[in-house]
């Protein structure tokens, strides 16, 4: 099966992750040195909002 993503990604946007092709991560390339990012999961129908770019990375690699 395959799904089309129905989403579009604003114009200044900069895709920096992707897992599998069934989600991926962006931000706006003039939102600051510590920019929001949004969150894509493939079947979702809209982005989700993650604060900045290190409480993404916070996220993604927790202290072990």
């Amino acid at each position: 099966e395959v799904r089309i993503l129905t989403l579009e990604l604003p114009e200044n946007s900069f895709v920096f992750w992707t897992h599998q092709g069934y989600q991926y991560a962006f931000f706006p390339l003039d939102a600051g040195d510590n920019p929001p990012v949004y969150y894509y999961l493939e079947g979702e129908t809209e982005f989700k909002k993650i604060e900045s770019l290190s409480a993404f990375w916070e996220r993604e690699m927790p202290d072990n």
